[in-house]
């Protein structure tokens, strides 16, 4: 079959011209609808790009901008840092889909799981820069505002903050359940889902035990599996550290 118009894959919307497959997954009994080439993967793969390079493009542009204005050089080189942790964020984001997209078409039932994982984390990317945008941007007026605002996001506050809300839900999801979630997703509140949505790729979670958790994430230097990376351990509805 060839398609040249818009095509609802596994819940998720593909444009373009390219020919795709059905499959019934036989553990899950699902239909996946996926690529039927390499060729068309890597169409699927640039029109996902497409969705968030402009707010990306922006989102550099406005901490451009922030060197121009009368800061210290302090203020200044955190707005660099950032735009550059936010750099690398988005490179890794890139090869992640790209990685989950070629999957999908050489192994749609394991491929689906890692490309809805991936385009999840595309969409918490972009809240993640449109949250940095909006608060740089309301602070610009105000130079102290903005240096105190550039220094949380470099120094890594923003995400500290963060992951203690996720550790707050995950305590009181155990002692509702008598068990910690086997993912973050199953967190439910507000503040959690924010936060989760908003450090993005910059954590992972594991359920060791259904009583014991591990969290790990991004140090100072803004990317994971680095010497600066941050862990955190619960037990029994309980912190251990941190």
């Amino acid at each position: 079959m060839f398609k040249c118009s818009l095509i609802f894959l596994a819940g998720m919307l593909w444009t373009g011209c390219c020919s795709y497959k059905q499959t019934i997954c036989p553990v899950t009994n699902v239909p996946v609808n996926y690529p039927r080439s390499q060729k068309c993967a890597k169409l699927l793969y640039e029109d996902a790009v497409k969705t968030w390079e402009a707010g990306f493009k922006g989102d550099i542009d406005i901490l451009g901008k922030v060197k121009l204005l009368e800061l210290d050089i302090d203020a200044k080189s955190n707005a660099q840092l950032i735009a550059e942790r936010l750099s690398s964020e988005d490179a890794l984001m890139r090869e992640v889909l790209k990685s989950a997209t070629i999957l999908l078409a050489a192994n749609p039932c394991q491929g689906i799981v890692a490309y809805e994982k991936a385009m999840s984390d595309a969409a918490n990317y972009k809240i993640r820069l449109a949250t940095i945008n909006a608060d740089v941007v309301k602070s610009q007026s105000n130079k102290a505002a903005l240096t105190d605002v550039l220094s949380e996001y470099a120094q890594g506050q923003t995400d500290g903050k963060n992951v203690g809300i996720i550790r707050g839900s995950l305590d009181k999801f155990y002692n509702d359940n008598k068990k910690y979630p086997s993912s973050l997703s199953e967190l439910t509140s507000a503040n959690a889902i924010k936060a989760i949505a908003f450090l993005g790729l910059s954590i992972s979670y594991t359920r060791d035990t259904e009583s014991s958790y591990s969290i790990r994430f991004a140090g100072q230097d803004g990317k994971m599996n680095t010497p600066d990376d941050k862990f955190h351990k619960g037990l029994n509805g309980n912190p251990v550290n941190g």
